[in-house]
C-alpha cells in the first residue's frame, strides 16, 4: 500500500512541474524568494565542471537541427528507436547493421523491455540513452527495470552501458549537460516510502564516474525534487510542497507550494529565486531565464540574476486561462498552450524580445502538440483518439511563423 500511494505522489508531482495557473489567480510580478533550502553535503565531491549547461527536457525525443530521435512500436515486443530526418520527413531505424531485421538483441535500436524503456538525448554528437528504472513493475533486482545509461553514436554504432544504478533507484526526468557530464535528481524509491530523499548526482560521460553531489528531502511524502532548467553555470531545481490531497486532481494541487533554487555544479545552493501557490501562475526556465504566465494571461521574464521582473507581453484577446503549459521552443520563441474556463485551447508562440504572437491551428481530432522548433523545420505531434500511437506533422519554420497552417505528414 506505502509503494503504491508513494507512486501515486511521484505521478501528482511530476505533472505538477509545469504548474496549472487559475482564472481567479492574482498578479504575481513581485513573487517571493523561497527559503533556502540545507541540502545533505555530498557523499563524494565532484571534479570541476568544464562547458556550459544544456538543459535536455525531451520525453517525445532529442532534437537536432536537423533530424529527431524517437521512439516507436516494432515488430513483435519490441520498441525501436528510430531518426527522422526533418527535411524530408522519412524515418529510419538507429541502426548501421546490414541486413538487421530490426526485432532482436543483436539490433542497437532495439529495447525489449517496454516498462523501462530510455529516453534519449544528444550529447557533443552522440546518443545518451537515460533509463529512468521502474522498481514497480518488478522485483528491485530484475535488470531490466534497473536505472542505468548507455552511451552510443548517432547511428547506433558503439552502444554500451557506461553506469548502473542500485536496485530501487529511479531516476528523474530533466537533465543537464556540459562538456563531459550528465546532471539529474535520482530517488530510492523503494526504500523511501515514508521520507522520500533526492539526490543530485552527475555521470562522466567518457568514464562513467559517478559521483553524488547532494541529498534534499527527507521531510515527509508530501515534498519533491525537480531538476527544471538551467543557466550557463548553475542548475534550477524546484522544491513542490503538496499541502492538499496527496492523489492528484486539479483541485488537490491547486494550493502546492513551489520553489525554485539556483544550485552550482557541486551541488551548493547559491540562492533561492522564487515561491509561489500553484494556482498562481504556471512557468518554465529557457535560454537561462525564467518564464512565467500568470491568471490574467501577462508573460514575466526573470534574467536569474536578481534584478527586476519584466513584463514582456499580454495574451491577446480576453483569455484569462485556468491551464497554461510551456512546450519547446528556441531564443527568442517560447511555445504555450492555454485552457481558459470553458475548455477552449489556445496555442501561440511568442517572441520574447518583440512581444509578437503567432498562433497555430488544431489538429483534426486530436491535440496538436509542438516537440520541436528548429531553425528550419519544426516538428508536431497528435494523437487522434483511438489511435494509441503518436502521428508525427512537421513544417517549415518561416511558415509557421508566417502563420501558415501547410504541415506535412512526417515519420
Amino acid at each position: 500500500m506505502k509503494r503504491k500511494r508513494f507512486a501515486a505522489l511521484l505521478a501528482a508531482l511530476a505533472l505538477c512541474v509545469t504548474g496549472c495557473a487559475r482564472a481567479e489567480s492574482a498578479p504575481v510580478p513581485g513573487l517571493q524568494p523561497s527559503p533556502e533550502p540545507s541540502p545533505s553535503p555530498a557523499a563524494s565531491p565532484a571534479v570541476e565542471a568544464v562547458g556550459e549547461l544544456t538543459f535536455h527536457n525531451e520525453l517525445d525525443g532529442a532534437a537536432s537541427q536537423d533530424g529527431f530521435y524517437y521512439l516507436r512500436p516494432g515488430t513483435g515486443e519490441w520498441t525501436v528507436l528510430c531518426r527522422m530526418d526533418l527535411a524530408t520527413g522519412q524515418s529510419a531505424e538507429v541502426c548501421a547493421l546490414d541486413g538487421c531485421e530490426h526485432a532482436g538483441e543483436e539490433c542497437p535500436a532495439c529495447f525489449s523491455c517496454y516498462a523501462n524503456l530510455p529516453v534519449p538525448l544528444l550529447w557533443q554528437d552522440r546518443l545518451v540513452l537515460v533509463f529512468l528504472g521502474n522498481p514497480f513493475a518488478g522485483e528491485p533486482e530484475d535488470e531490466a527495470y534497473l536505472a542505468r545509461i548507455e552511451l552510443a553514436e548517432t547511428d547506433g554504432s558503439g552502444r554500451r552501458e557506461i553506469a548502473r544504478f542500485a536496485p530501487g533507484e529511479q531516476l528523474c526526468t530533466g537533465f543537464a549537460t556540459d562538456e563531459e557530464k550528465l546532471y539529474f535528481l535520482s530517488s530510492p524509491v523503494v526504500e523511501q516510502t515514508s521520507q522520500p530523499a533526492w539526490e543530485l548526482k552527475s555521470v562522466d560521460l567518457s568514464t562513467g564516474r559517478t559521483d553524488t553531489l547532494a541529498r534534499y528531502g527527507g521531510e515527509s511524502m508530501a515534498v519533491g525534487y525537480y531538476l527544471t532548467g538551467c543557466t550557463k553555470e548553475e542548475l534550477v531545481i524546484k522544491r513542490i510542497e503538496t499541502t492538499g490531497e496527496l492523489e492528484p486532481s486539479r483541485e488537490s494541487v491547486a494550493s502546492n507550494v513551489h520553489s525554485l533554487m539556483l544550485v552550482d555544479r557541486q551541488g551548493g545552493v547559491v540562492r533561492p529565486l522564487k515561491q509561489w501557490r500553484q494556482d498562481e501562475i504556471s512557468e518554465c526556465v529557457r535560454d537561462g531565464q525564467l518564464f512565467y504566465c500568470d491568471g490574467e494571461g501577462r508573460l514575466f521574464r526573470n534574467a536569474l540574476d536578481g534584478t527586476q521582473d519584466s513584463l514582456v507581453l499580454q495574451l491577446p484577446g480576453a483569455v484569462r486561462p485556468s491551464g497554461v503549459s510551456f512546450g519547446p521552443g528556441r531564443e527568442p520563441w517560447l511555445s504555450l498552450t492555454a485552457r481558459d474556463e470553458a475548455g477552449d485551447t489556445f496555442r501561440w508562440l511568442c517572441n520574447t524580445l518583440t512581444g509578437e504572437v503567432v498562433n497555430w491551428p488544431d489538429a483534426p481530432g486530436a491535440d496538436r502538440r509542438l516537440v520541436s522548433l528548429g531553425r528550419e523545420w519544426s516538428l508536431f505531434s497528435s494523437t487522434p483518439p483511438g489511435a494509441g500511437q503518436t502521428r508525427f506533422e512537421r513544417i517549415a519554420t518561416d511558415d509557421l511563423l508566417a502563420g501558415s497552417g501547410q504541415f506535412l505528414s512526417a515519420g
